[in-house]
């Protein structure tokens, strides 16, 4: 059995060379977390609370944030953390409206595809909770804190996605319905549906499948993007000529 992570698998996704000098070579630090990612692990502090039937306190999520901005003064800038605090509050006002309520979080995983011997070792990062017009029903909660909205597009496709709806479906089995992943847009209180198929599973499977075949086959290259000006690896992928025993072949 091949197991991984599913760190390791977006990280592969993201650029195969830094997969290989972190996990392989050990010469890679993970790069700075985005504010957004910062400003997703307050509002899962939130919902951890509301999960277990406590409402955190607006002056409470005000001050977990400030202690986030604090520690995070290289990346978050003054006016990221007062706009990170409104985006904050506009959570607050709308999971109060809703009346929102959190079945479960951070639920692990451990994903197999057996026809290939591959497990995926990860956990489901949305909330689960009750679809607010039929209570026996349950959906996937994103709170999506970005500047822009979300592409319908990619909502649709988004693999993570993929993976935490048929991780979801299959640790709940037959005990309630899984109707769908709602992504909450907070900075402009709009809210975005997707759903998966069985084409969408097969979509994943495959992936994996590539993805897993790749590392063990020791198939690295840089991949660029818009990220690369934020890496902290630029200089290794400039001067990076493919694997040592193969220096030098044509």
């Amino acid at each position: 059995m091949f197991e991984i992570t599913e760190t390791q698998l977006f990280n592969y996704i993201k650029c195969p060379l830094r997969y290989d000098a972190q996990y392989n070579l050990g010469i890679t630090t993970q790069n700075h977390p985005s504010v957004n990612e910062l400003l997703s692990k307050v509002a899962n502090a939130f919902l951890i609370k509301l999960m277990n039937g406590e409402i955190m306190p607006t002056h409470l999520l005000k001050r977990r944030w400030d202690k986030v901005c604090e520690e995070n003064q290289d990346i978050i800038s003054s006016k990221s953390c007062i706009g990170g605090l409104s985006k904050l509050l506009n959570m607050y006002r709308w999971a109060e409206d809703k009346q929102l309520i959190v079945a479960d979080m951070n639920m692990p995983f451990a994903y197999t595809i057996a026809s290939h011997q591959i497990q995926v070792m990860g956990q489901i990062t949305e909330a689960l909770v009750p679809n607010p017009k039929d209570k026996t029903k349950f959906e996937l909660l994103i709170l999506d804190f970005s500047d822009r909205y979300p592409d319908q597009a990619i909502l649709d496709a988004k693999i993570k996605y993929t993976l935490d709806w048929e991780a979801c479906r299959q640790r709940v089995g037959s005990r309630l319905e899984l109707c769908g992943i709602h992504v909450h847009h907070v900075k402009n209180n709009k809210d975005f549906y997707t759903f998966r198929t069985k084409e969408d599973v097969t979509r994943l499977n495959q992936s994996i499948i590539g993805i897993c075949r790749g590392i063990q086959n020791n198939i690295f290259y840089p991949r660029e993007s818009v990220m690369c000006s934020q890496c902290d690896m630029k200089m290794y992928c400039r001067a990076w000529r493919g694997p040592i025993n193969n220096a030098g072949k044509s």
